[in-house]
């Protein structure tokens, strides 16, 4: 499948997407990741600009998703087991 890799700024007070964006996971040599080779690492770069944002605390976090159909991939294990998305730090704006 061709995934899609969503990263998204949850409000924690109204639960609400402050801001979010997505892309086809490519790999270095511009690959898809079902093209990839079998634990194949990649880094994939974006820039935030925070100051978009009005004061407040947000969650960030991370995912992937299935572009034809939109379903989000399960998180199959670990601290977020259970989930369709990866929360990986809550923010503070001031």
């Amino acid at each position: 499948q061709p995934y899609h890799v969503f990263m998204h700024i949850v409000d924690m007070n109204s639960g609400e997407l402050a801001f979010g964006f997505d892309e086809l996971m490519l790999n270095d040599a511009g690959l898809p990741v079902h093209l990839w080779t079998n634990r194949e690492m990649v880094s994939l770069h974006n820039v935030l600009i925070l100051s978009e944002l009005p004061p407040g605390v947000y969650q960030l976090g991370i995912g992937l998703y299935d572009f034809e159909s939109g379903d989000r991939l399960p998180i199959t294990a670990g601290i977020a087991a259970g989930n369709d998305w990866f929360p990986l730090d809550k923010l503070a704006l001031r």
